[in-house]
Parts: structure tokens; C-alpha cells; sequence
């Protein structure tokens, strides 16, 4: 065997047989445990590749023990167990729990199966990961990807900065991405999307205002109208309260929503839990109540009254009957769903395979609802497209905004809703006016005598 000895601190290095190295290096830091000098050793293929991987193994320690962990470098571990180090520890402290918990959704899907996701450390370099770049690329378009193409690099010069990795290999592949199978994917995907359903169709509408009029199938026809009718987020619908309905004015002003974040308000932890918040931009916004709106508002303050099992403690316009609590996305999602398929509505469900092999079915859900409202007020070439932003809460440039500061509860009235631009001119509407539709078939009722039920309703909640 031959030692090629070295300067002090860059260690020696022997041949042990063909094609096989051996080098070790000697911490100028001692071990706190023991007070001696610790000793790394490592085997390679070159001289100079087991001398790396022996000062990479001893700068790592040395980092460690600086920074005040005694800790043992784990060989073994795989990327995958970086990968979710690297946001428990660098991405975490600084995002809110959804945030967080959308990242460990995107990793498993996309790197927790992957050939490169069981790779130890020294299995890494730049053609590995042009590999998984490209071959992820034949199956899911470069925006999907663009996420965990991030978290790659970000964690390997996270290694790169503890010493455990010798460079950032997913930076040094990026380049080499193969632009023409990025861009036949995209091709297919955007002959795929040319034939997917992503708004409800007039038709669509008609069926379920035609089921609400005859009171039929369930708590979930006057949730999609009103929602489709004012724009609200369904968390925003769900978190909604009497004192902030104005029904004299025909206004509903948005103050809250349903957030997500750790348990406890502990960033520490591994749970989440549901809380009040602000809205998406933290700020109140106005939306008109149209007559159908208004309807369906009654509607579901006598339905809460009646049917709440445990009272409304909230004071909530639409709890759930059985706890009197805020109704959930998922809970909503599924009795849309349900709802859809009584209505016999073509929701345009199509599968999709994950990276993990799973198959889902995609199609028109809850936030479609959302989506299809904007389509139709936009299409209105009536309607002003700042009182639109306005109104469903989405931000716009700030010198317009502090313009219409004084005025936007006018421009927001004038927004014509998709009941009075659809369902006024369809086959229900012809034979039977909007007004006229009440808990019970009583068209004699006046607007003046709905609204002192609803007072005497809200009353018995406050």
C-alpha cells in the first residue's frame, strides 16, 4: 500500500488496492465529549475524490459542533429526509401553516417517489438531476414543476452551506433542462385544457335555480346561488355573520374568513387548526345583495333557526344545523358535489395520475363557483372593472383604488349580478318571477314584510 503524505491539516492519503482510495482527515476541533482530536476517514475511486469526501465529512462535523450541535453525520440518509429537513428548518419559521403544509403536499407528489428522492449524498451530481428535471417534465408542465424544481436548489446549497454537499447540483442541471420536452408537454397539456369544463354553463345555473325554486335537493342549491351571485369565498360565506348583512341598504360587508395555521399558534408543531382572520388582502370589502340574494338570505336565517340543533352561537347566516358551527370547505365540497349530481349537472371530470401512480378526478368544485361569477361579470361590458375587483376582493392598482374610495359602494350597486343577467332572461325566470319565490308559496308577501321577518329573526340571534 502506498501513503501519499500531505501538508498538516490536509491529511494523507493511501492506495488501498486498484481503483480504491482511502483518505483521513483530523479535526483541529475537539470532541466536547471525549477532548480528542476527531479523525474522518473515507474511501474513493481517486486520490483526490476520497480526500474530498474525508475534508467535506470533517468541515460538516466541524459546523455542526460550532454551532452547538454534537451531532453524528448520518451516511445513510437519503435526499427525500434533506428535502423535508430543509423546510422543517429553513422554509417553515418563515411562512404561515397552509403555506407549509401545501409544500409537504408538492413534495410528496413530486419527489417522494422519484429515483432521486432514496439517493444518498454521495450519489448526487449535476446528470442525476438533469435526469429527474427532464423526466419529470414528460409528465407535468414546467409551472407545476417549478415549486419543487426550487426546493432542490434551495437544499442543496443548503448542504453546500453545512458542508455536506460539495456543490449545488440542481443549480449547476437547471440550464440543461430540455427545452423541447418542456414545450411538447405544455403542447399536449393545452390541447388537454381545450376541452375542460372550467365554468358552470347558463344551462348549469338554470338547473340548480330550478331545483331552489321547487326546494329541492338539500341545503346546497341556495350556498351555490348566493355564492355565484355575490362573488364570496367560501370561506368567506362560511365565516359571515348577521350584523354584517345590511339588508335595508342591500349590502353584505366581508370581515373575516376561515384561516389555517399551527396548533396552538405554535410553529413547532406538526398540526394545524382553524382560526378567524382578516380577509385574503385584510381589508373589508362591500358586495351588493341582489333580489335573488336577498331571498336566499332570508331563506337561510329562518332554515338556522328552525333546524339548528344546538343554537347559533356565532350568529353566523348559515351555520351547520347539527353543530351550529362554521361549515368547512371539504364539508361544502361534498354536498355541492352531491348536489351537482341530483341536479344532473356535467361537471367535466376528467383523471389525472399523480407522480405517486394515484388517479384523481378532476372537474367544476366549489371554487369554480367563485370563477364562473367572475367570468360573467366580466363578460358585462356594463359593468366597471374596478367595482368588480373591488367587490370580490382582489387587488388593484392603488391610485385607483383610493379613487373610488369615496364612490365604490355606488359602482358596487351597479354591478349587475349573474341572477339578473342570466336568470331574468331564462326559461325559469319566464315562468316564474324571481320575486315571488319564498320559503313557502306565498307571493303575496311584500319586500317590506319580508325584511321586518328578517329583523325579528336577527333579533332572537343577537
Amino acid at each position: 500500500m502506498t501513503t501519499v503524505k500531505r501538508k498538516n491539516g490536509e491529511g494523507t492519503v493511501r492506495k488501498i488496492d486498484a481503483g480504491i482510495y482511502e483518505a483521513v482527515c483530523q479535526s483541529s476541533i475537539p470532541n466536547p465529549k471525549t477532548l480528542k482530536y476527531k479523525r474522518f476517514k473515507r474511501r474513493g475511486a481517486t486520490a483526490e475524490g476520497a480526500l474530498s469526501a474525508a475534508k467535506m465529512a470533517m468541515k460538516a462535523w466541524e459546523k455542526e459542533i460550532i454551532g452547538g450541535n454534537d451531532v453524528k453525520i448520518d451516511k445513510k440518509k437519503t435526499f427525500i429526509q434533506y428535502i423535508y429537513d430543509y423546510l422543517d428548518e429553513i422554509r417553515k419559521p418563515n411562512i404561515g401553516a397552509s403555506s407549509y403544509h401545501s409544500y409537504i403536499r408538492v413534495t410528496r407528489d413530486n419527489l417522494e417517489n422519484e429515483p432521486i428522492a432514496n439517493y444518498q449524498l454521495s450519489m448526487l451530481n449535476k446528470e442525476v438531476f438533469i435526469d429527474y428535471y427532464n423526466a419529470m417534465l414528460e409528465k407535468k408542465s414546467f409551472k407545476t414543476m417549478s415549486m419543487p424544481f426550487q426546493f432542490c436548489k434551495g437544499c442543496c446549497q443548503w448542504l453546500v452551506d453545512r458542508s455536506l454537499l460539495e456543490e449545488n447540483y440542481a443549480l449547476q442541471a437547471y440550464p440543461y433542462i430540455k427545452k423541447e420536452i418542456r414545450d411538447e408537454f405544455d403542447y399536449k397539456k393545452a390541447d388537454e385544457l381545450s376541452n375542460v369544463k372550467e365554468v358552470f354553463t347558463t344551462e348549469d345555473i338554470e338547473k340548480v335555480y330550478e331545483a331552489w325554486q321547487k326546494r329541492l335537493y338539500g341545503e346546497y342549491t341556495p350556498v351555490f346561488l348566493l355564492l355565484l351571485d355575490t362573488g364570496l369565498r367560501a370561506q368567506e360565506f362560511a365565516s359571515l355573520r348577521l350584523q354584517c348583512i345590511d339588508l335595508d341598504k342591500r349590502e353584505i360587508y366581508v370581515r373575516e374568513a376561515t384561516g389555517v395555521r399551527f396548533k396552538d399558534n405554535d410553529r413547532n408543531s406538526d398540526k394545524i387548526e382553524f382560526y378567524d382572520k382578516t380577509t385574503k388582502n385584510r381589508y373589508e370589502r362591500t358586495i351588493k345583495i341582489s333580489d335573488l340574494s336577498y331571498e336566499i338570505i332570508l331563506w337561510m336565517i329562518e332554515q338556522t333557526k328552525e333546524k339548528c340543533r344546538k343554537g347559533n352561537p356565532g350568529n353566523l347566516l348559515y351555520p351547520t344545523f347539527i353543530s351550529g358551527r362554521k361549515r368547512s370547505n371539504s364539508t361544502m365540497e361534498v354536498g355541492m358535489k352531491g348536489m351537482f349530481d341530483k341536479c344532473g349537472i356535467d361537471r367535466g371530470v376528467q383523471q389525472r395520475k399523480l407522480a405517486s401512480g394515484k388517479v384523481i378526478n378532476k372537474g367544476l368544485c366549489l371554487h369554480s363557483i367563485r370563477h364562473t361569477y367572475e367570468t360573467l361579470v366580466r363578460q358585462n361590458s356594463e359593468n366597471n372593472l374596478v367595482a368588480i375587483a373591488l367587490s370580490t376582493g382582489h387587488k388593484t392598482d392603488m391610485r385607483m383604488e383610493d379613487h373610488y374610495t369615496h364612490q365604490h359602494k355606488e359602482a358596487i350597486q351597479g354591478i349587475i349580478t349573474p341572477s339578473e343577467q342570466l336568470l331574468r332572461n331564462s326559461r325559469v325566470e319566464q315562468e316564474k318571477p324571481l320575486n315571488e319565490a319564498n320559503t313557502e308559496p306565498q307571493s303575496d308577501i311584500t319586500e317590506e314584510q319580508m325584511y321586518q321577518m328578517y329583523l325579528k329573526l336577527k333579533e332572537k340571534f343577537e
